[in-house]
């Protein structure tokens, strides 16, 4: 804009002498003060925006008031910090669910060989998706879809168990609610039989429920 009215300023300052001009030189006139106008209005834009610029050239960070370059190169170091904690923090998860997997399977595998049970070879929790796997004797591999009510309510209670033993090894309690409903008398006999060495071995109380035939609670003592 400053060149074009330089130059509008060189074509008045020719044609100005000439009065008998002066109709050719109007339109300049008026576009002259058109950008004299817009000038005027960008430097007041420049000012504001140069406060505005001040005004943002810090940032505050921990209550400290810091120049953006500066600022800059200490978030992009504070960014790879929390990446390198953050990774830190997701393999010591990862360790620690492994190791509770772990954990647990050792222990779902103890309560296998306390019942001897006979169709069930191997019950554990896949380390890779942490899927319940469930194997019947031979090392065929049991889809959980297809188990039986009964099968299920083993599977159940030993998991239940397992969780106890596994996870909250220091409380005295456990308690089961329906966990031998589905059981057949002779796996009812193995199961009980299985609890009250624990309640004794372990000093622990163990309550559990268990709905009759005729629909009331039958208490049992274990």
């Amino acid at each position: 804009m400053e060149n074009e009215l330089k130059k509008l300023n060189n074509k008045l300052e020719i044609n100005k002498k000439s009065r008998e001009k002066y109709d050719i030189l109007k339109p300049f006139e008026v576009k002259e003060e058109k950008i004299r106008d817009e000038i005027q209005k960008n430097e007041v834009k420049i000012l504001t925006n140069n406060e505005l610029i001040k005004e943002n050239s810090k940032i505050t960070i921990f209550d400290i008031d810091i120049p953006i370059e500066k600022a800059d190169i200490i978030l992009k170091s504070l960014s790879s910090e929390l990446e390198i904690v953050d990774s830190y923090f997701i393999e010591k998860i990862k360790d620690q669910r492994l190791g509770a997997a772990n954990e647990f399977n050792e222990t779902i595998e103890q309560v296998i060989e306390e019942l001897k049970l006979k169709d069930f070879e191997k019950i554990y929790i896949n380390l890779e998706d942490y899927r319940l796997v469930v194997v019947r004797k031979g090392g065929k591999m049991q889809p959980l879809g297809a188990l039986g009510g009964a099968e299920r309510g083993v599977i159940g209670g030993i998991l239940q168990i397992s969780c106890k033993q596994t996870y909250l090894k220091d409380i005295p309690f456990f308690v089961g609610d329906d966990i031998i409903l589905e059981f057949d008398p002779e796996m009812s006999k193995v199961f009980i039989e299985y609890l009250k060495k624990l309640a004794v071995e372990e000093d622990l109380f163990i309550i559990i429920t268990q709905i009759s035939e005729t629909g009331g609670l039958e208490q049992l003592e274990v």
